[in-house]
């Protein structure tokens, strides 16, 4: 350890960023213990050999004290000035101040998500509403409607810069620190000043993922698509909040967010391709710079820049074959991060990287060698140098990272989640195969878009396992314990007395034997999977309709006999509904052969311009007058954009949707309209929000009324005996609620209806 003085001047400068939190001193006492440290340093190196007794402490001590004080104490003055209150040059130094107008460089890739979309914007100037202009420096987040924004667009944003919030349960303002962003701006008045103006390698980089981004949506239905854009681009914006949650509760979250997980099996696919053909060195270079690549690609945001750095040392220590000088190299990473941000050392995901990687570093080999000796008493040798990689990569090397990240999820999360003992290692396998097949799909689209579809459909069978699984496993009631709140003395504890009882990667195996077998399988499942997909999807030669529950309320899925698909209405959950839709709607044939607007309410419509990007649309109808909000023009410039033919619905318009199914606008309100649905005897009539439109429909004794997200008086329904009446409110005593029943279907042949809820 005294050969390397970098580790414990590493150790020195995190610990004074560390005590400098909890010593309540001015900076300028920092300053002045920094030079008092300086001037003994000098000191000790030009008379310290003179003094006996210090000689003999010297000598136990790694390097000399005040070297060791220096940066202890450069630590601690790093961590202050990082807390200074911020200066009229500082962007943040506007916040609370009323509205202002700023102009700067949109700086990231805007996050585009379901209601809106998300720009980080590097500030250049300030004008206050007393006319005062002057340069500032900072970044910051707008929210903002969704529009067509691009990262190196210099804009103008008008609008009140806030401090981000924070509660005790989470700190989105301490969030945003770890990213150097201080304030917030919601839902500015925005334009573009001119475009293009950011880094033209990051441009180009960026326009790449968002084409690759375009690909897999087409290729895949959601949540399908969504998971794996989160797993290859990072961007997991389509992913339903409630897949999401089941990815937290049972620990694999690692696997959607951009991580050492990704990075690693990154390099290991790759290391494990080229290190036949090449030697390590030259495969370890390339593994090396695939991560920096794939880093940027995916926007080389502070988490993703740690996890390259993390598994790149993780790799190079392997590959180096010197296991000690891991911890070493880590602790030094580690410093220089906090270099550029001392906040890090507190962020939860930042703890969860360097304990995971030091997991691997430190356990992943010996863990290896110990199975290898173990399975060696039960199979003959070439057997266990099959299994023993991936044993090691799915198994091992998730319990080795496991160990020792489990003191801080106990303390950041308070719990424990048993869940991801099973389902990591049931989970992990296939992950290599979700990148590999799912970045060739990527690939192959921008070569031969066919090709790209094909291989997209092979990456769909374990993306289906990976969220049925996580599903299946987050619905188990013992599938996590809680905890409570644990003393950091606990943490500190835990791993002294780890270290103390433990301390004194294998690539994926040669499978030349059985891979075309395993493939030939996969091949087979994926055809009989989406075979299955189009059967269960079909509707029986009946007719069936779909009444969506909240958050979708007011969106309503008709499939005719012969398999034509009409959405009426889009929601207001782009990624709910689409999860909700490929439930009816085969994953080969995702398209709407007619959509319809008719009613203006947000709440019934707001997800609309993102559905029909996923399900393309071959008739778009405006069911209603003068459709003219954000929404509408989103919609209306996409179909002109990709050629959708659209026309307005008249009142009394009868629509043929064949199989002796018409579909009729009976009535004209001021915001919606009312449209009647007819098929053989079934009469079902989809409503308006003002109880005086249906006055004028005449009868509804016998009819299927589906009511509006906004009617509240169910009790004047009871008089019109209709057959029955679906609404979305808590009432269960009249009608059917998809309050309580949930999804609600309607199949009809005709002559008899049947009725059927999720519960």
């Amino acid at each position: 350890m005294r050969r390397i003085p970098l580790f414990w001047l590493s150790i020195s400068f995190i610990a004074g960023i560390f005590f400098a939190q909890y010593i309540n001193a001015d900076i300028v006492v920092w300053k002045v213990c920094l030079l008092v440290a300086v001037i003994g340093l000098v000191v000790e190196l030009c008379f310290g050999h003179k003094w006996g007794k210090y000689v003999n402490l010297r000598m136990k001590l790694p390097l000399a004290f005040f070297l060791l004080a220096v940066f202890f104490i450069a630590g601690g003055l790093r961590y202050k000035n990082s807390m200074l209150p911020p200066e009229p040059s500082d962007l943040a130094f506007y916040n609370q101040s009323g509205k202002v107008e700023i102009e700067g460089i949109i700086c990231d890739d805007p996050q585009r998500k379901e209601n809106s979309i998300q720009l980080v914007i590097c500030a250049q100037s300030i004008e206050t509403v007393t006319g005062q202009a002057r340069a500032v420096k900072g970044k910051t987040i707008m929210r903002s409607q969704p529009a067509d924004w691009n990262y190196g667009d210099r804009v103008s944003a008008f609008g009140a810069l806030s401090d981000p919030p924070e509660d005790e349960n989470f700190s989105y303002r301490f969030y945003l620190s770890t990213r150097g962003i201080n304030s917030l701006m919601e839902y500015p008045y925005l334009q573009r000043i001119e475009s293009r103006q950011g880094n033209w390698l990051k441009d180009k980089i960026f326009r790449i993922r968002q084409t690759a981004y375009q690909s897999i949506n087409q290729f895949l239905p959601q949540p399908e698509a969504g998971l794996l854009a989160g797993v290859l681009l990072g961007i997991e914006n389509d992913i339903p909040y409630d897949l999401e949650k089941a990815f937290q509760d049972t620990g694999t979250a690692h696997i959607i967010a951009i991580s050492g997980f990704n990075m690693t099996l990154l390099a290991g696919l790759v290391l494990g391709g080229f290190r036949k053909s090449l030697s390590i060195w030259w495969a370890g270079l390339l593994s090396i710079l695939t991560i920096s690549f794939y880093a940027i690609m995916v926007g080389a945001s502070p988490p993703v820049v740690r996890a390259a750095l993390m598994s790149g040392l993780a790799m190079s220590a392997h590959l180096i074959g010197r296991k000690q000088a891991g911890p070493f190299t880590l602790t030094l990473t580690v410093a220089v991060m906090c270099l550029f941000n001392p906040l890090y050392l507190w962020d939860t995901g930042f703890q969860l990287s360097v304990m995971a990687t030091l997991g691997l570093v430190l356990y992943a080999d010996r863990l290896g060698v110990w199975f290898e000796n173990l399975a060696g008493k039960w199979f003959p040798e070439p057997v266990v140098n099959r299994i023993k990689g991936p044993v090691s990569e799915y198994f091992l090397f998730t319990l080795a990272a496991q160990i020792t990240t489990l003191p801080v999820i106990i303390f950041q999360f308070e719990q424990i989640s048993i869940s991801s003992i099973i389902a990591n290692p049931l989970i992990l396998p296939v992950q290599p195969l979700v990148m590999m097949i799912g970045g060739l799909a990527v690939l192959a689209s921008f070569i031969f878009h066919p090709l790209g579809q094909i291989l997209a459909y092979l990456a769909w069978l374990p993306l289906v396992y990976t969220i049925r699984l996580v599903d299946l496993l987050a619905n188990i009631s013992f599938g996590e314990i809680t905890i409570g709140k644990i003393s950091p003395f606990f943490v500190l504890i835990f791993y002294l007395l780890l270290f103390l009882f433990t301390l004194p990667n294998k690539l994926l195996p040669d499978l030349s034997g059985p891979r075309k077998l395993v493939f030939m399988s996969m091949g087979f499942l994926t055809v009989t999977l989406l075979i299955w997909n189009v059967v269960l999807s079909q509707t029986s030669g009946r007719l069936r309709v779909v009444i969506f529950p909240e958050p979708n309320q007011g969106a309503v899925l008709i499939q005719t006999p012969s398999g034509k698909r009409i959405l009426i209405n889009g929601g207001s959950g782009a990624n709910s509904l689409s999860v909700a839709l490929n439930k009816y709607i085969p994953a080969v044939d995702r398209h709407l052969d007619l959509a319809i607007f008719s009613n203006m309410d947000r709440d019934q419509n707001q997800a609309f311009p993102l559905v029909i990007k996923r399900f393309p649309v071959h008739l778009f109808l405006w069911a209603v007058e003068d459709p003219h909000t954000s929404i509408t023009n989103q919609i209306a410039t996409f179909l002109m954009e990709e050629e959708i033919s659209s026309a307005e619905l008249d009142l009394g318009v009868v629509i043929d949707l064949g199989d002796g199914i018409r579909l009729t606008k009976v009535v004209q309100g001021e915001k919606d309209t009312i449209l009647l649905l007819e098929y053989g005897k079934l009469r079902v009539f989809f409503g308006g929000d003002d109880p005086q439109e249906w006055d004028s429909i005449n009868p509804l004794a016998g009819a299927v009324v589906v009511l509006p997200l906004g009617e509240q008086n169910l009790e004047r329904w009871q008089d019109f005996r209709t057959l029955t009446t679906i609404h979305h409110q808590q009432n269960d005593t009249f009608g059917v609620s998809t309050w309580q029943k949930g999804t609600i279907q309607l199949w009809s042949d005709g002559n008899t209806l049947w009725l059927g809820g999720d519960s």
